[in-house]
């Protein structure tokens, strides 16, 4: 049973690396690519990623442009790679990709989960 389920890990493990490669190799040629359709108005000319304190500021939080408002969590990421990177372009594609990865390692993983349920216990497995 033990080799069953050290198996089963490698081939987990397998898996997740071949998904985060395909994921690098995917996005990979972006690197180099400059900003461009709403990432002016989002990144390069947004006034409220220029500074942290924004986003600890109740006022603008509660009564701020609708735009601040309703994407918070995006401004925010925004303002965090801002303050380490400036307007590099690089370091705002390597967050993408790398938010796509755990995307598609965290869909692997509930799959797999919903796979393993009970719901799916009385299937025969192709061996």
């Amino acid at each position: 049973m033990e080799n069953s389920n050290q198996y089963s890990n490698t081939a987990k493990l397998i898996h997740i690396t071949l998904i985060c490669t395909l994921g690098v190799i995917s996005c990979h040629n972006t690197f180099g690519v400059p900003f461009s359709f709403d990432n002016f108005q989002n990144i390069a000319e947004n006034k409220y990623i220029r500074d942290l304190s924004n986003f600890f500021d109740l006022r603008l939080i509660s009564y701020g442009e609708y735009a601040f408002r309703s994407r918070y969590i995006g401004y925010l990421m925004f303002a965090v790679n801002y303050w380490f990177g400036g307007l590099n372009v690089m370091s705002y594609h390597l967050v993408n990709i790398i938010i796509y990865i755990c995307n598609a390692v965290l869909i692997y993983r509930m799959i797999n989960m919903i796979a393993s349920s009970s719901y799916f216990s009385g299937f025969t497995q192709c061996k």
